[in-house]
Formats: structure tokens, C-alpha cells, sequence
């Protein structure tokens, strides 16, 4: 456990990527150094991290700066902040560097740990996602994990690592978004924003296992999961397809299951500060349901993400209606995994 706490120190650091004197606000009552703080991590059940990066998105950027804009709107940590990934912008995934370079990075980046140990840690944020997983649930087992991002990448690295470390346990997906996610690849890249889904079911995770909901893109993919378009539900009762999305889960086995939250999925009016908006889409009310039910019926929340806030992208106004909106909705998350 001594060395899962030493690697996982390594992996993050606090927030305030922007700001130094964010720390100060965003816990004011931190009375410890940040190192200090990481050591509590075993005294908690729930845990909260940002993935300040943007590498995954296509065309438009911006997301890195989400996870620290989110919190200004959550205004204290709903659960134990372990800060942000300590990542490289430049980076996405280790299978695209050379050797050479990953080593320069280890250096610069674990320089305080043994060389063998160096030698054996991710550089670019999809790995180090992974890895972060890994470690923390050494020291903790049964932790429940909210992330913050950045750009839909981290999903396919949270899920596939949670789904691979609890290998004797059926677990759902449920994902909101504007989008499919579910193309091939992207100019050859497998794991980005628009493939992540397409490969987490492709490798890790049975297809009938997964359910979307608000896609609006029109490509209507499908691989076997159940699918409920934007229109389907903007058309259905909230509450009626909530429960019909928990009995399918029943019905499979499936008690426990990772929530994925695309900003996208939520009307333009609310969250504009987003890469790629599409009209007409959901409203609190049609997200919040579904995350109240899932515990009411007997279904853990056992992982969380808050995905592909833009804070520049739009105006003042709608930056500011954005991260409030992902606010509340990590705060709904929060509440589901607490009562289960």
C-alpha cells in the first residue's frame, strides 16, 4: 500500500492549473500540505479528480480548462479531491510516442522515484488515468470515482480499468452525449472523444451492457446497446424511461454501473461552452431522474465522469450557465454513489 500511495502522489497535482490561488478557495480549510492531504485518501469512500487535458477532442479545444472551472462553480468539493492529473498537454496516449521520448518524460516527470520504478510509469494522460485507477484502489478497494474533465478519452481509460481490475462483476455503462462516440478510430487514433465507446465495447465491455441516451448525430450506430435518441427522450416521460433503463439493467444481472456525462447531451441554452454543441438537446430534469433512480432500484454508481466543458468557448454568460449546470450534475452523481 506504501508504494501504490508513493506512485499515485506522483500522478497528480492540486488544483489551480490557472490559478495559485485557487487551492486557498477551493479549501479553505486545508491545513496541511497537499501531500498531507493525499495520505487521508483510506479514510474516505468517494473520491473526485480532474483530467485537464483536450488531447482527444478533434477540431475544437478547450476542455483542459474544464475540470478547474467546474470547481469554481461547485464552490467546495462534494467529495475527497484528489487534484488533477499531472499531465503533459501535448500527450495523449504512450502507444503514440517513441521510446526515447517517453523516457525524457519519466525523468522530467517521477524524477524523485527509483530508476526502476520511473521506468515502468505513463507520461501521457490516457495512461496515467488508467494508473491512477489502479493504485488508488490498492489503497481502497470499494472507492467510488467522480472525474472531471477534458476531452471523452478518459472515459474509455476509467471504464476499461474498472472493468478489468473487477473482472468477476458485471458492470453497465450508461452514457449521456449529444454524440455516438462510436467511430473506429480518428485519422488512425483509436482512443479519442469520437472512438472511445466504439473501442471500451469492441474490448472490454459487452455491447448489450450499455445504454445511451440524447444522441443527436444522426449516424445511428448500433452494436447491440440499447440506444434512446435525443428525440425518444425528449418524447418519453422522464421517469418512465429511467425505470425502463433500470429493469434492463436488472434484468441482465447488472447492479452496478459507471455514468458517463457529456455536457453535450445538455441543451445549447444551458451548457454552450462546449466543443461540439447539437440543437435540441436535454434539460437537467431528463439526466437527474435517471441518476436518483439507479440507487432507488438497487443499481451502485460506482464511477462518475462530467465530460467536454469548454469554459472559453461562448461568452461570459454561457461558460458561466455551463459549469454551473456541470456543477449540479456532479453533485446529483455525488448524492446517488453516498445513498448506495
Amino acid at each position: 500500500m506504501e508504494k501504490a500511495l508513493q506512485i499515485f502522489k506522483h500522478l497528480v497535482r492540486a488544483p489551480g492549473d490557472q490559478d495559485p490561488l485557487m487551492l486557498k478557495s477551493w479549501m479553505p480549510k486545508l491545513k496541511v500540505t497537499w501531500d498531507e492531504h493525499l495520505e487521508q485518501l483510506s479514510a474516505h469512500d468517494i473520491c473526485m479528480f480532474g483530467y485537464p487535458s483536450d488531447a482527444g477532442s478533434s477540431t475544437a479545444r478547450g476542455a483542459s480548462e474544464g475540470p478547474d472551472a467546474i470547481r469554481k462553480s461547485l464552490f467546495s468539493a462534494p467529495a475527497f479531491d484528489l487534484g488533477n492529473l499531472n499531465i503533459i498537454p501535448q500527450f495523449l496516449s504512450d502507444k503514440l510516442l517513441k521510446d526515447e521520448q517517453i523516457k525524457l518524460s519519466q525523468s522530467a516527470l517521477y524524477s524523485e522515484l527509483d530508476e526502476e520504478l520511473r521506468a515502468q510509469m505513463p507520461v501521457s494522460p490516457i495512461e496515467m488515468c488508467s494508473e491512477l485507477i489502479k493504485q488508488v484502489l490498492i489503497i481502497k478497494p470499494e472507492m467510488k470515482f467522480v472525474m472531471i474533465g477534458g476531452d471523452q478519452s478518459a472515459s474509455w481509460a476509467l471504464a476499461k480499468t474498472l472493468v478489468q481490475i473487477k473482472n468477476d462483476e458485471k458492470i453497465g455503462l450508461i452514457h449521456f452525449d449529444a454524440h455516438s462516440d462510436l467511430d473506429p478510430h480518428f485519422c488512425g487514433i483509436e482512443i479519442t472523444n469520437s472512438s472511445w465507446l466504439y473501442n471500451l465495447m469492441r474490448d472490454f465491455i459487452a455491447p448489450e451492457h450499455v445504454i445511451q441516451l440524447g444522441i443527436r448525430d444522426d449516424k445511428e450506430l448500433t452494436y447491440g446497446q440499447k440506444v434512446l435518441s435525443g428525440r425518444e427522450t425528449l418524447q418519453t416521460s422522464p421517469k418512465a424511461y429511467a425505470q425502463d433503463c433500470c429493469e434492463y439493467l436488472l434484468s441482465l444481472g447488472i447492479t452496478k454501473v459507471y455514468f458517463s456525462n457529456d455536457i453535450s447531451a445538455s441543451d445549447s441554452s444551458l451548457a454552450p461552452a462546449c466543443g461540439h454543441t447539437i440543437p435540441n438537446g436535454l434539460y437537467p430534469h431528463h439526466i437527474n431522474t435517471l441518476i436518483e433512480e439507479l440507487p432507488k432500484r438497487g443499481i451502485s454508481l460506482i464511477a462518475s465522469d462530467l465530460m467536454e466543458v469548454a469554459p472559453r468557448i461562448g461568452t461570459g454568460p454561457g461558460s458561466m450557465s455551463t459549469c454551473r449546470n456541470a456543477a449540479q450534475y456532479i453533485r446529483k452523481q455525488v448524492e446517488a454513489m453516498k445513498a448506495l
